[in-house]
């Protein structure tokens, strides 16, 4: 398989990130009206548009990835996108959804009821190769720390390439006295000495953020 650096490079890649930097501005305002929110990005490194960055983190809302990459500083989401990441298959091929959903980055978790080119872990292996920056939850699915079960994916996705630099996001969304959500967001890299084939250690280290 051909090895792409940045898939900016690709005609795909070029309007997911087109589409995607748009939708950045939808999603905080979005945000902005729907509760707030805050960041911290201030551990991040400056990002290289040469390089391959799987972000990990923990999942409370559908949201959650559109928010991690609209929040980030513009400069380093120029560096970043076009972003990828899995969506339940039930969402992604809805005929008036699909279009959309490819657009912003998504293709599906599994194949289980629908067949697709480009699916789960070993699509997110491949996408890598592709030069597209991956966004992946490890518990695979919306959940609380209490309840935390992370699976294997991620720990796959890192030995199939070692040269990805592994990033944590955790998200906090709480609700509001007037009934809205606010998000807080901290995003950073992941620590030395991180177990990178434990899927637990890596999200202790997401929650201790």
């Amino acid at each position: 398989m051909i090895h792409i650096k940045k898939a900016i490079i690709l005609p795909a890649g070029i309007i997911i990130a087109f589409c995607q930097e748009l939708s950045a501005i939808a999603c905080k305002l979005t945000l902005r009206l729907n509760g707030g929110f805050t960041v911290n990005t201030s551990a991040l490194p400056r990002l290289r548009y040469t390089k391959r960055y799987v972000i990990a983190g923990n999942h409370q809302s559908m949201f959650d990835p559109f928010a991690i990459f609209a929040l980030l500083p513009f400069r380093q989401r120029m560096r970043f996108l076009p972003l990828k990441f899995m969506t339940v298959p039930a969402i992604y091929h809805k005929w008036y959804l699909k279009p959309f959903c490819y657009l912003l980055g998504c293709y599906p978790a599994h194949i289980r009821h629908r067949t697709h080119h480009t699916y789960g872990v070993e699509g997110t292996i491949k996408l890598l190769k592709y030069g597209y920056n991956i966004c992946i939850f490890p518990e695979g699915t919306r959940t609380l720390q209490k309840d935390s079960d992370p699976k294997y994916g991620v720990v796959k996705i890192l030995e199939a390439h070692p040269e990805a630099e592994l990033l944590l996001a955790h998200l906090e969304w709480t609700w509001k006295e007037n009934g809205k959500k606010h998000l807080h967001l901290v995003v950073a890299p992941a620590p030395n000495g991180l177990d990178k084939a434990d899927p637990k250690a890596i999200m202790r280290a997401i929650y201790a953020l």
